[in-house]
């Protein structure tokens, strides 16, 4: 049975290079290789005893919390571009988050039809 020490270290690079093909930066890389492998580390005693298994299971892992950490990187963007318009148009933030989520929604069912006429 490998014991998780030397599967972190068996694995941590691996992780890493394979997050950074998709987001191109080291950092955030390595960030989100360490939250995965946490998240690894408290379901450990769980997944079965075979490397190959276990390789896999934590790729999963790592690849959900990327997806994840890419949402909140994309929430946090439209926050931050419903606060800077409410500064510059005088409304409240609320309103101004409100207002770029309706148009992020009307944008989503746009796009999809406009696909369709011009293919």
């Amino acid at each position: 049975m490998i014991d998780w020490p030397d599967f972190y270290l068996t694995h941590k690079g691996w992780v890493q290079r394979r997050l950074f093909k998709r987001i191109k930066c080291r950092e955030s890389a390595s960030e989100i290789a360490q939250e995965a492998f946490l998240k690894a580390y408290l379901s450990w005693e769980s997944v079965p005893d075979d490397d190959d298994a276990r390789r896999g299971w934590l790729w999963v892992i790592a690849k959900r919390t990327l997806l994840d950490v890419l949402r909140r990187r994309q929430v946090m963007t439209v926050v931050d571009d419903a606060e800077r318009d409410a500064v510059e148009s005088g409304e409240t933030p609320e309103s101004a988050l409100l207002h770029h989520m309706e148009v992020s929604r009307l944008l989503t069912q746009l796009l999809p039809d406009r696909r369709r006429r011009s293919g």
